[in-house]
């Protein structure tokens, strides 16, 4: 029922878009098919180890117990004390190599990134549901036109010759110098953007 519904609810180009019953039945033993061969490589996998263990039985090496902290657990630490348990069995010219391997932190954020990217490829790139970042691009920039052409229709004719003044007192043209000095200039003097832009006119 839930795949009946994802294939109504898909857009047009979606693979998950089904025209016929037939299809409809076809995609259901393809995937029955995929569960199916899932299953067996697993048991068959299971059924291997097993084997392996039957006809090559590993002794078995009591461990010592884990007392670490939550912490070390997590940051993969080890107290120098349990040094000799982590030495691996071989080793070259007396020097022995330490089973130290990546922090579970480090691998948890590993696998969740990979976690991730499967989700988001499936939602976006299969399912269609959401918006590809070219699309929400687009979709922004149109609005911003709109918004501009609204803004420059109520603002543009209230500004022109007829409705500014000319202000010549001392402490008006101390704040616009600060400004245009602050905004418009470096520290050697020279302009930081073109002379005709909006802000720095003003401001000079």
């Amino acid at each position: 029922m839930n795949l009946l519904f994802i294939s109504l609810a898909a857009p047009p180009d979606s693979i998950w878009q089904i025209k016929s019953g037939e299809e409809l039945i076809l995609l259901l033993l393809a995937v029955t098919l995929l569960v199916g061969m899932i299953v067996i490589g697993i048991v068959a996998t299971y059924l291997l180890v097993i084997l392996r263990k039957a006809l090559d039985p590993v002794p078995v090496v009591a461990k010592p117990a884990d007392t670490r902290s939550l912490w070390q657990r997590v940051s993969g630490l080890h107290a120098l004390a349990d040094e000799k348990h982590l030495v691996m069995d071989h080793a070259y010219d007396g020097i022995v190599e330490l089973d130290n391997p990546t922090p579970p932190w480090f691998m948890g954020l590993f696998y969740g990134t990979i976690s991730f990217g499967v989700i988001y490829l499936f939602i976006f790139h299969v399912l269609k549901v959401g918006q590809l970042q070219t699309a929400e691009y687009t979709q922004e920039v149109a609005l911003a036109e709109v918004q501009r052409d609204a803004y420059i229709k109520r603002v543009a004719g209230s500004i022109n010759e007829n409705t500014v003044r000319f202000i010549s007192d001392a402490k008006s043209l101390g704040d616009g110098k600060a400004i245009y000095t602050q905004s418009c200039v470096d520290r050697a003097g020279l302009a930081l953007i073109s002379p005709t832009s909006t802000g720095c006119t003003a401001a000079r």
